[in-house]
């Protein structure tokens, strides 16, 4: 079966359990989620699929409009890190220098050795993150 991402048009898609909408949603998926088809596609839209979300690893159902062909796994990692660290930032709203999100800061510097965080504002702090 293929192999499929939650589209970065779509910033995240909900698994279903069952193929329809309806009050049958038990999981959102991130951006970049990895999704393994399970079987044929069911109706108009609708792949069965197995997907992991916070460590359980759970049957269900996804549109395929919120699908992408999966690309490498380096490539499809540098996309989840991104992805998580702009939900960690509140969608992009968190800022480097407030409380926690200059915590978050200072986890970049310390992973390069330098005793920075995001209240050391002359410092780009976005270098140590893609460092």
């Amino acid at each position: 079966m293929a192999n499929f991402a939650v589209s970065s048009l779509a910033y995240g898609a909900n698994m279903r359990s069952s193929a329809g909408f309806g009050n049958n949603i038990i999981g959102f998926l991130p951006e970049a989620t990895p999704v393994t088809q399970t079987g044929p596609q069911q109706g108009d839209r609708w792949i069965p699929c197995k997907v992991e979300v916070d460590s359980v690893v759970k049957d269900g159902f996804v549109s395929k409009n919120v699908l992408r062909d999966a690309v490498s796994d380096p490539r499809e990692k540098l996309v989840r890190t991104a992805v998580a660290e702009w939900l960690r930032f509140d969608r992009g709203k968190g800022k480097e220098f407030q409380t926690p999100f200059f915590k978050f800061v200072g986890e970049y510097w310390d992973n390069l050795n330098m005793d920075f965080d995001g209240l050391d504002r002359g410092w780009p702090w976005s270098a140590a993150f893609i460092s």
